[in-house]
């Protein structure tokens, strides 16, 4: 046998060995096809695309989905961007929306503002400039949850406005998502986080059920009062969790109980969230844990650095919510897996 040697397609020697001798055919390789031209999109716009599973493109603003009905879609530097089916959206521009724009014109000091233009990364652009998108958008880092306390969605918005405070995002207890802010606009709800986050209010009473075990679920007056506790309006009480409190004059624990959320809410807050980590990819779709996998009560890191998903007890000092009825571990989990929410929370 003899062997002759040849160069393959990437430089390096091959020996190929004649088998001639031997009674056989010889066998030479073929000849490295040449590599198929490059292709490039076509100038076409891209097809629809599905609820929540949205392009992170970054060089314009996701593109929108015309066939989505306005009651189920959020908007995105004005874009529409499709919830799941059935997840209720009533948004700032709509008639009976909760907005923020509308309340910073009418109030009668318009100083501090409700909200303000998120900087831009790089070079300055017009909000109406395709680039605009770009400049922003990778400053968005963590999604922060809040729970209001209030009643309602409405009445949780008053109580902002009251506050000189604002968020992207209201959950109402029956599962409709008020969006009264655009993301591209910087709520006032997370301190030093504000420019790297949005904000997202889950509606519901939140008492301390440590120390007032009888304390309802619901407001005793409310013009939807026999709905509420209804089927998937339930609201089950914690098990107590432990928060270290930093504020004045020293970390204390605090034990608290409270209620979770409903699943009409849950279920509508795991389509915004898909929603927005679909538009930002850049947020980790992750709750603060330990090395145990439990989620931390507080954080020993300034605000810029928290990243993720987050709750308001995680950014402030003084604070609880949305309380140890958050069920996060299966919210964490629906974000990867389908979940059915009318199954039990998780203990």
């Amino acid at each position: 046998m003899h062997a002759k040697r040849r160069f393959g397609p990437f430089g390096l020697a091959v020996v190929v060995a004649s088998l001639a001798p031997w009674g056989c055919e010889r066998v030479t390789p073929p000849p490295p096809e040449s590599p198929a031209p490059p292709t490039y999109a076509s100038a076409a716009p891209p097809p629809d695309p599905e609820p929540a599973r949205l392009p992170a493109a970054l060089t314009e603003p996701p593109p929108a989905d015309p066939g989505v009905p306005k009651q189920h879609s959020i908007v995105v530097a004005d874009t529409p961007i499709a919830l799941e089916p059935g997840v209720p959206v009533v948004r700032f521009d709509q008639p009976g929306g909760l907005s923020f724009y509308a309340a910073q014109q009418t109030r009668a000091d318009p100083e501090p503002r409700l909200f303000t233009a998120r900087r831009r990364m790089g070079k300055s652009t017009s909000p109406d400039d395709p680039r605009a998108f770009r400049a922003w958008s990778p400053r968005v880092r963590a999604f922060v949850l809040h729970g209001d306390s209030a009643a309602d969605s409405a009445a949780g918005f008053a109580a902002l406005v009251d506050q000189n405070q604002s968020t992207h995002f209201l959950i109402d207890w029956d599962g409709t998502v008020y969006q009264a802010l655009d993301p591209r606009d910087q709520a006032r709800h997370a301190g030093s986080l504000d420019d790297r986050s949005i904000g997202i209010h889950l509606s519901g009473l939140l008492p301390d059920l440590t120390t007032t075990p009888d304390a309802p679920a619901w407001p005793t007056q409310h013009p939807r009062r026999s709905q509420m506790g209804q089927g998937p309006f339930k609201r089950v009480p914690s098990t107590p969790m432990t928060y270290q409190l930093r504020s004045a004059p020293g970390p204390t624990n605090v034990t608290v109980a409270s209620y979770g959320f409903t699943q009409a809410q849950y279920r509508s807050l795991a389509s915004l969230l898909r929603a927005l980590l679909g538009v930002f990819p850049w947020v980790r779709p992750q709750f603060p844990l330990d090395d145990d996998g439990r989620i931390l009560t507080r954080s020993d890191h300034p605000g810029p650095y928290i990243v993720g998903l987050v709750p308001a007890w995680y950014v402030f000092p003084d604070r609880w919510d949305p309380g140890p009825g958050l069920d996060w571990l299966r919210l964490q989990r629906s974000l990867i897996y389908a979940h059915d929410w009318s199954a039990p929370p998780h203990p």
